[in-house]
């Protein structure tokens, strides 16, 4: 069995923002308003599988990951979401994991509440979102700029700053992809398929996980910025482009022929 982390957005799903190169298939709504999609041939694809356990590994919240109603179908059983802090088990939450999580974190609560108040001043946004004790974001038209200023703020020094095309996120540091990878692994993979643990994302929220992982699965571009440097994985896989999830379909087919 070959055990795969996979980021969601931008990885195996995209926005109804970004246009698809084919016909896709509704992987999410809100309020009734289709709001994401996933290629129509990945998702038959990922069907038809029986030799790869898709794990999703997310910064989407509770809230925000319930919406993605296409997981079900894809019989996915386990779900790594605000960052890794959250473990869902046939889509309920693992409560012994979110208080191990917590018991890590409790330390800098304070630190966090601190970087929260830097975000506001910076951006000049009141409504920070906090979904967990663990977690904080915004939504920013300038993502890239808000983050490299907080990024050279000593009291964040605990506080890992990062942001995707439109948000900011605050995490506790150790609250991140590769931290949940390596919780995972020790509680419910056994040693016959550690030497087969596959990770695809899109972005820098993603190199923990890669870390972890035996194969990665990365767009060209986080190659090429080297931010990869320092893996362990035996094998990383560049993707060409932005719709990823068609290249990895076609390297797990060839994986488990």
């Amino acid at each position: 069995m070959f055990v795969f982390f996979a980021d969601l957005d931008n990885t195996l799903i995209y926005s109804h923002h970004h246009p698809l190169p084919g016909p896709g298939i509704v992987a999410e709504r809100i309020e009734g308003r289709e709001q994401s999609f996933m290629l129509l041939s990945t998702y038959e694809r990922l069907s038809r599988q029986n030799k790869v356990r898709v794990i999703p590994v997310t910064t989407r919240t509770e809230l925000q990951y319930r919406r993605i109603d296409i997981l079900d179908r894809l019989r996915v059983k386990y779900a790594l979401i605000c960052n890794g802090g959250k473990l869902l088990v046939d889509g309920k939450e693992d409560t012994k994991w979110t208080a191990e999580t917590v018991h890590f974190a409790e330390p800098f609560f304070k630190d966090l509440e601190k970087a929260v108040e830097i975000l506001k001043e910076i951006t000049g946004k009141r409504e920070i979102h906090r979904p967990e004790p663990y977690m904080a974001y915004v939504v920013s038209d300038t993502p890239k700029q808000v983050s490299a200023e907080l990024n050279g703020h000593e009291a964040l020094k605990n506080i890992d700053v990062r942001s995707d095309h439109r948000k900011v996120y605050l995490f506790i540091k150790g609250v991140d992809k590769g931290q949940a990878v390596r919780r995972f692994r020790e509680r419910f993979i056994n040693e016959d398929e550690r030497g087969f643990i596959l990770a695809a994302g899109d972005n820098q929220m993603d190199i923990p996980m890669f870390r972890e992982a035996d194969l990665v699965m990365a767009p060209e571009r986080l190659i090429s910025e080297n931010v990869l440097s320092g893996n362990k994985a035996q094998r990383i896989i560049s993707l060409a482009g932005e719709e990823i999830s068609e290249q990895i379909c076609d390297i797990i087919d060839r994986l488990v022929i």
